[in-house]
């Protein structure tokens, strides 16, 4: 083995040194940097607004909408209904309608909250089969205010 080191020039073992470098390198920084909503080092407030705003739709559609539109229907009834149903609605409307606190959400968002236009941003909720309170998939579209 000591014959076999020997053996090998400079060259080839800074080569070898640089690579366990940048593995160790991107094993140690690409999990501080993601942005895939776990909190990276670097999370950008956009990632910010959709967490709050996805809780808000969670809360709008299922503590609101849902009773709204299938209190008293049958399962078949509410899946005629919300079968290729989107739901779009602005987060200012969200607001008025089912008493959403969006100053409480704009709160826990200070850096960003100024940054969006509340009245044109929009959540649209997508139900699927089998049609449960939680059988449903969300968009985000943030839109900026225009200076």
């Amino acid at each position: 083995m000591k014959e076999k080191l020997k053996n090998l020039d400079k060259k080839t073992i800074i080569y070898a040194a640089v690579a366990v470098a940048v593995v160790l390198l991107a094993i140690l920084v690409v999990p501080a940097i993601s942005k895939n909503g776990s909190g990276g080092l670097f999370s950008s407030s956009q990632t910010k607004v959709e967490k709050a705003l996805v809780k808000m739709g969670d809360e709008f559609y299922q503590g609101f909408y849902y009773n709204l539109v299938t209190t008293g229907k049958t399962s078949t009834e509410i899946a005629n209904m919300l079968r290729d149903k989107d739901i779009t609605i602005a987060v200012a409307e969200m607001e008025k309608i089912h008493e959403i606190d969006i100053g409480a959400i704009k709160e826990s968002i200070k850096s960003s909250a100024g940054k969006y236009d509340w009245e044109k941003t929009s959540v649209t909720i997508k139900p699927f089969a089998p049609f449960g309170v939680t059988d449903y998939t969300m968009a985000i579209n943030l839109v900026p205010k225009e200076d």
